[in-house]
Order: C-alpha cells, then structure tokens, then sequence
C-alpha cells in the first residue's frame, strides 16, 4: 500500500481521539511528580537546583517518562485481537510508525520540555525565597540538547523494537536493555573519543590563562556519552622553558570536527533502529 498524508492525518488524529484521556492523565501525574521532585531537591540537597541536579533530573525523567510513553504506541500488535484489528486499519506500516515516531520523539519531548521548563520555574522561585545565596545555572548549549535529543531518540527506537518483539514485561525489558546500553555507552564514550580526538588540544581558554601561558601536553582524562571531556593539561608556568610544568584539569566539548562524528555516529544508528522497526511492522502487515 502506497503512503498517504491524508491517512497519516486520519491515523494520527484517531490516535489522539482514543488515547487522548490518557495522554492528558499521564501529562498531570508527570507535572506533579516533576514538582515533588524538584521541591524536595530544593529542601534537602546540599546545592539545591544546581546544574548537575537539573541535567539529571532532566536526563532520568525524560528517558523514564519517554520509554513508558513509547512501550505504549504500538502496543496493539502484542495481542493477537488487538493486532489483527489494527492491521485491518487501512494503512500502510509507514504511516503507522509514522504517526509513532511524530508522538513518540517529537510531541513527547517538547510537551516534556515545556512541562519540565514550567515546573522549574515554580520551583526556582521557591528556592530562591529560602535559599537566595545558592549558584546560579549555566546556560545550557544547543549542542548538549541536540545530543541528549538524539540519544532520546536511539533509546525510543529500541523501546519500539521491543514492543514489537515481546508480548508481556515490555516496560522492564526496555529499562534494562537501555541500562545495559548506558553502562556500554559510558564505557565506550572514552576510548571513542580518543580516537575522534586523535592530536587535537583545548583552546587556551580563560580558565587555562590563569595557570600558564602554555599547553605543553594534554590528555583525555574522563568523558560522557554526551560529548563533554576533561583534559589533564601541562601548562607552562613561565616563558622559560625550563620552568617547570604546573598540571590542571579542564573541562571542555568536542570540536565541530569530533562533535559531528561523534553524533553522527549515534544518529546512524537511530535510523538502523527503525529501519528495523519498520521492517517489523511490514512483516506483520504480509
């Protein structure tokens, strides 16, 4: 069956007209939980709503959230009732996993962003009431939300995978594989950056500028999944050349050269995953 945007209309508005009740009870429980979270966070963490405390929370809760979501999009082809109504919907695999993928990794993020952005603000202006001397955020790049997105992404894809794939416990297979993947990907990021890396050095940023005058020698020290890294730099001291080396720690992104092999690599295999996904849905459709 050819593809159709007039279907992919229908299909996507019966979506919302189904599980619409559902969506809107899920939105309401995950504003709330969002809330209590962030409020105790404010009244019982040392640092309060700092940096590393909201990019977790951020992180957890939007892959929590968004593999719960996702489990549910194409749950009808678990069961043998449900699945066979749903391949009698006049519609090709394309536009089913279509209407999938515009839920499960468009709307889902923004709405969760939006929602997560709003209760932030409430809890912020608590925090600042009780605690007014704690930090202040950073900014946050667009770089390290276009990785978190597409990280998201490769996640839902296997959450699809393996609601296509298994009928029963769909929600605990996809939170361990994708703990399984974490701990892989973590123990990866490292010797993977290294090579994208190869004989690049940090800029002689600000923060370098109050040791040395000079990096002499650096080596990739940790990193994450994300793309961040921290560098053990040599830096000279003095413009003697004999004078001796002072070691610093700096953290830093990747070049634009290594931030797009790097995500390139990561989006390669988002689109593996549904291309996978895709051929499940149309074998079942045959």
């Amino acid at each position: 069956m050819n593809s159709s945007f007039k279907r992919f209309q229908l299909l996507f508005r019966k979506q919302w007209i189904e599980e619409r009740r559902l969506y809107l009870l899920g939105i309401l429980v995950m504003g709330l939980l969002l809330q209590f979270l962030m409020l105790l966070t404010v009244f019982t963490a040392d640092y309060g709503l700092d940096s590393a405390a909201v990019g977790v929370m951020f992180i957890l809760g939007l892959l929590l959230c968004g593999t719960i979501f996702s489990s549910g999009l194409l749950n009808r082809f678990q069961h043998k009732s449900e699945a066979i109504f749903t391949l009698m919907t006049p519609a090709s695999a394309t536009e089913k996993l279509a209407v999938a993928l515009v839920y499960g990794l468009v709307l889902f993020p923004v709405v969760y962003a939006l929602l997560f952005a709003g209760n932030f603000y409430i809890a912020r202006l608590v925090e600042m009431k009780y605690h007014a001397s704690r930090f202040q955020l950073k900014n946050v790049a667009a770089s390290d939300l276009f990785s978190i997105l597409i990280f998201y992404w490769l996640a839902q894809g296997v959450v699809l995978l393996i609601t296509l794939s298994f009928r029963r416990y769909v929600f605990l297979i996809s939170a361990g594989l994708l703990i399984c993947i974490a701990i892989v990907g973590s123990a990866l990021s490292q010797p993977l950056l290294k090579k994208m890396i190869g004989t690049e050095k940090p800029a002689l940023t600000e923060e370098v500028k109050m040791y040395g005058r000079e990096i002499i020698a650096a080596k990739l020290d940790n990193s994450n999944p994300l793309g961040d890294a921290t560098f053990q730099l040599d830096v000279k001291v003095g413009e003697d050349s004999y004078t001796p080396r002072r070691t610093v720690y700096v953290r830093t992104t990747l070049s634009t050269r290594s931030f797009i092999l790097f995500n390139g690599f990561v989006l390669t295999s988002v689109i593996l995953v549904l291309y996978i996904v895709w051929l499940r849905l149309k074998e079942q459709q045959l």
